[in-house]
This record gives C-alpha cells, sequence and structure tokens, in this order.
C-alpha cells in the first residue's frame, strides 16, 4: 500500500459521508491516516498525537508543543 492511498480514499469518503473531517487520535491511527512515519514513537508510544484529515484541504499534524 502507498502512502498517500488511504488519504486518497479517506476524503472522498469523508464528504460523501458529510463530515468536515476525521480526526485520528494515537499514535498508530496518525500513522496509518497520514501515511507519515513518526520514528520516535517507536520508543515512546505514549506521547499524545493526532492527525486531522479535513474532506477539502491538507491534513494536519497535531502534538504537543514539548515536541
Amino acid at each position: 500500500m502507498k502512502q498517500l492511498d488511504v488519504l486518497q480514499k479517506a476524503k472522498p469518503a469523508i464528504e460523501a459521508a458529510g463530515y468536515d473531517a476525521v480526526v485520528a487520535v494515537g499514535a498508530d491511527n496518525a500513522q496509518y491516516l497520514s501515511g507519515l512515519p513518526f520514528p520516535f514513537l517507536a520508543n515512546e508510544r505514549e506521547r499524545r498525537l493526532m492527525v486531522v484529515c479535513p474532506a477539502r484541504g491538507e491534513p494536519l499534524c497535531v502534538c504537543p508543543v514539548e515536541w
């Protein structure tokens, strides 16, 4: 599976469902939805992380300031 496959499939599905966005909370979910590697999560699974995927526009990664 290519990294962008999930996003390319998610965006039309989000819009078709009538949602403005989908929020993936947690490291595994954020990595899956975004398709991005977060190498620091290998050792620190408890760190807070979320990805917001809007129906239109670019996805956004949200993480604490201390990173």
